[in-house]
Parts: structure tokens; sequence; C-alpha cells
């Protein structure tokens, strides 16, 4: 029954394979050849993407546990426990499944990989401690493998999230310096940029996000480093830096524009205004701009002077049709 189960698992006819691995079990449970079977059952589902796989691994963890404790199946049922929830994206669920294995018995060829997608995982869900040393250890124990770039940065991210950001920096500094070419690299200059700007060091924040902005025209973060860059330059008193991050955020409207749909509704303002040339970085202006575009919206409407910010709030709310208590809303002058 193995062999034929096995045959037709090498056929890729899996539901077929799974029928006889099953009937191998009931008929033979306590036999090598049932836990061996138990397990190609396992692969079978894996293939054949079975909303149920997870249940499955325990299943067959609960089952053979007390007999193969040592046995290298186990690891690679709950390795892929873990795989099948990371690629789904659930690395909540991945790192809790990751976190029981054994790497040393999981097999030397697929072990790089194991260690990677561990510490992935556990960044991503927040278990930066675990991250920190999982990523370290991969770090360390494969130098040379494709994903090190990225493991640099995760292990950064985590590191930052522990305000250990001395390391956090060294981290995406190696991913900038050592791997240029890295998909990671925009990342990197992002929370640098970030990291130096919670320590106040305003010119390096603007050296590393205006290398984003270069490098990676078309990344998510360009309008927040865009913003840091002018706001850097402000606190700099550096006025005509200033100025060129407006310019810069203004240019990228256009294609924020042509990317909205027919219901979307872009508003844009401030909660406070301030001039780059007085001497103080206090705030100088008592109004701050509004302006409002979108496919469904008049062009050309003057909204006059707001008496308060909580018009925006009242406007929307009356697009989600939800009542507030304060504001006046402007819709009906924009549609």
């Amino acid at each position: 029954l193995l062999y034929v189960g096995l045959a037709n698992k090498q056929k890729k006819s899996y539901r077929q394979a799974v029928s006889i691995f099953l009937i191998l079990e009931k008929n033979h449970p306590d036999s090598h050849e049932a836990f061996e079977a138990g397990y190609q059952k396992l692969l079978c589902f894996y293939q054949l993407e079975d909303k149920d796989f997870p249940k499955f691994t325990d299943d067959f963890e609960e089952t053979y546990r007390s007999a193969h404790k040592t046995h290298e199946y186990l690891a690679m049922a709950r390795l892929l426990r873990g795989d099948w929830y990371f690629s789904k994206l659930e690395y909540a669920k991945a790192a809790e499944a990751f976190s029981g294995l054994d790497l040393k018995k999981v097999p030397e060829k697929i072990r790089a990989s194991a260690s990677y997608r561990k510490g992935f995982a556990e960044a991503e869900s927040g278990k930066f401690n675990d991250a920190n040393i999982s990523l370290g250890t991969f770090i360390t124990d494969y130098p040379q493998d494709p994903n090190i770039p990225v493991a640099y940065a995760q292990r950064g991210n985590a590191r930052k999230s522990m305000s250990d950001l001395p390391k956090a920096l060294s981290d995406f500094a190696t991913v900038i310096k050592d791997y240029p070419d890295s998909p990671a690299v925009e990342m990197a200059y992002y929370q640098s940029g970030l990291i130096k700007a919670e320590m106040r060091d305003a010119p390096g924040m603007i050296a590393d996000l205006e290398a984003l902005v270069a490098k990676f025209p078309k990344s998510p973060a360009v309008p927040d480093a865009c913003y840091r860059i002018g706001r850097g330059y402000f606190d700099l008193k550096t006025k005509e830096g200033y100025a060129k991050a407006l310019e810069e955020a203004d240019s990228w409207l256009p294609s924020l524009e042509a990317s909205l749909d027919s219901g979307d509704l872009v508003i844009l303002t401030a909660d406070h205004g301030c001039d780059p040339t007085t001497p103080s970085t206090d705030h100088s202006r008592e109004y701050v701009p509004l302006l409002v575009f979108g496919p469904g919206a008049k062009r050309g409407v003057n909204l006059g002077l707001r008496a308060t910010l909580s018009d925006i709030g009242q406007t929307v709310a009356e697009i989600f049709d939800v009542k507030i208590s304060k504001g006046q809303s402007f819709l009906a002058a924009i549609t």
C-alpha cells in the first residue's frame, strides 16, 4: 500500500495517494509504514493547498509524537505548518509554528530557508527579541544566502522597535553599503532616515530620505519622506532646501491625482503654520492651506476662511454618513 500511495504521489495524483495512505494508517496504525504514510499524506495535502492543512500537521504530531519524538518528520511537520502560514502572509501563526522547531532536525538543504523564514516571521509579528536572535543566527550561519540583505533589514527593524537605535542603524547601513542592488535598500534608507530623525540628526535624515526619493521615486514612503525632508530643512533653517522639498511634494501630486478612482477625494491641509525665514521654529502662521480635489469634485471653488479644522472632520463624516458634533461640512460646495 505504501508503494502504491507513493507511486500516485509521484504522478501528482495526490487525492488518490491520500486515500491509500489513509487506508494504510487505519489498518496498520502501529507500523513504521503507517508513520511514513502519515507524513507522505501531509506532503500531498500541502500540494493540494487544502485549507485544513495546519490542522492535519497538528494531528500528525499528536498521533506520532510519543513513538517517534526524535524523528525529523515531526520537525518537518512543524516546518510545513510554518511555511503554510508564511506563504499566506499570516506571520504571527507562522512564528508560532516555527517557535518549537529544532532546526538541527531540518534537512541541511532547506535549513537556511527555514532559519530565514523563522526570523522574518518573528519580526513581522512583533516578536522583536526572538527575531533579533533568529536573524542574527541566520546572518552568521549563512552569510552567502541571497536573503541576507532582507535579513539585515528585518533585524534592523526589530532592533529599532527594541529602541536599540545604534545597532539598527548599523544593520541598515550594511544593507545600503554592501547590497546596493537589493530591494531591501528601499526599506533601509527609509528606516535609517526615521532613526536619524528620532536622534535629531537632521542632516543625516535628509541625506537618507533624499537618497530614497532619488533611487525609489515610486516608493509608497516618498510622500512621508518629502514631508520629513522639508521638516528637516526647516529645523536647519535652510529655506532653499525647504522650498526644494515643497516643490518635490508638489511634483508628486499629478501622479496622485491620476491614480484616483471616481469616488476618491483628497484633502490637503496642516495642523499649524511655520515660516522658515524666521529665527525660531515656533509656529508663526495662524492659517494653513485647505486644498481639495478628486474626480468627482468641482474645480475652482473658493472654500473661504474656515472657522475650524473640524469642518474637514464634518465633511468626511457626511461622506460616510456618520454624525459628529463639531464643524460645518463643505461637501455640498464641491460636489
